[in-house]
């Protein structure tokens, strides 16, 4: 488990791109055609971008932790600019999220509202759960950051849920606890009911998933249970079923990505969870040393995990134990 606040910060930020990447050449397989092209991925390969690359949805993390930093907590107009000053088109987006980034840069009003409910708020809100661990504004704070892009009900569920996940994970990993599943699960449900049902009949689901059995049939079981799709709905409770039947986090990012769909954000939104909870010193170097030297993704991990983490305690006080201060990878 994480040895302390930067430990999970650098791992939350590491295990985002090595869930995105891995997940990146096989976005929008079926498990099967993964299975019979692969066997079991658990490395990275090229597809539409060259090996170890991450996409869009690890950008904009970056983009948002970027922000918190520079503004000393969250602000919707410096993350919103942090996000415009990030953008590489080439990673994927969607062109909803280019009319937010033009808007942005042109000095017009950014905000898109509308009836959005993808899983992209809630893969960019893990920072917001770290930042705000133990805090009371947590979901006040996970709302405001998906509501610079989104206001649909499912994408303000899954964006809160992800946040309170992450922060729970973070707390549990760095006091060195395990997950109670029953009580993890609880607390998750009744989040997301303060957003209508959609998800909550997602995240009950949960209790469906074996935690028993080889890699390959606990992969399986996520694609039989959950959509593994785009929506919020059909990928948040993916990711915490494969972060809750992993033991490790290879085998979280492993069980996730050879489910199939959105593997690229699914894969994101489970190495952001096993990473914050492992920690980076818990990923292995192989991983690592396959992420795309190009996206300088290490050095970034290094410098925002401190920052993002010296922000962290300021807040966490009683709430987490940080350890004895040494550093992640």
């Amino acid at each position: 488990m994480a040895k302390n606040l930067v430990d999970a910060a650098q791992g939350f930020l590491l295990g985002t791109m090595v869930g995105d990447a891995m997940g990146m050449p096989v976005k929008g397989w079926p498990w099967r055609r993964i299975a019979s092209t692969y066997g079991m991925l658990r490395g990275f390969v090229p597809g539409r971008l060259p090996a170890g690359t991450f996409t869009d949805e690890t950008e904009m993390t970056l983009a948002v932790t970027e922000g918190l930093v520079a503004g000393g907590g969250f602000s919707a107009d410096v993350v919103a600019h942090a996000l415009a000053g990030r953008f590489t088109l080439w990673r994927g987006y969607d062109t909803r999220t280019c009319n937010f980034i033009s808007k942005v840069r042109s000095g017009q009003p950014w905000n898109l509202g509308g009836e959005s409910w993808t899983n992209g708020p809630a893969v960019r809100c893990g920072p917001i759960g770290l930042l705000y661990c133990g805090a009371e504004d947590l979901k006040e704070m996970a709302e405001a950051c998906c509501r610079i892009t989104d206001d649909h009900p499912n994408a303000l569920a899954g964006a809160v849920v992800q946040a309170v996940a992450m922060a729970e994970t973070v707390r549990l990993g760095v006091i060195d606890m395990r997950v109670d599943r029953a009580a993890f699960v609880e607390l998750l449900v009744a989040t997301s009911s303060e957003y209508g049902d959609a998800l909550s009949r997602g995240l009950e689901r949960l209790a469906d998933v074996s935690l028993s059995g080889d890699l390959e049939s606990r992969s399986r079981r996520l694609a039989q249970v959950f959509p593994m799709d785009s929506s919020a709905v059909g990928s948040v409770p993916a990711a915490l079923a494969a972060f809750l039947s992993a033991d490790g986090f290879e085998e979280a990012v492993a069980i996730a990505v050879n489910a199939g769909g959105d593997t690229d954000s699914i894969g994101a939104l489970t190495g952001a969870l096993a990473g914050a909870y492992y920690g980076a010193s818990a990923i292995a170097e192989d991983l690592l040393d396959g992420l795309n030297p190009d996206d300088e993704g290490r050095q970034l991990a290094d410098m925002l995990g401190h920052g993002l983490a010296d922000l962290a305690r300021k807040g966490a006080a009683g709430f987490l134990d940080m350890g004895d201060g040494e550093d992640g990878k």
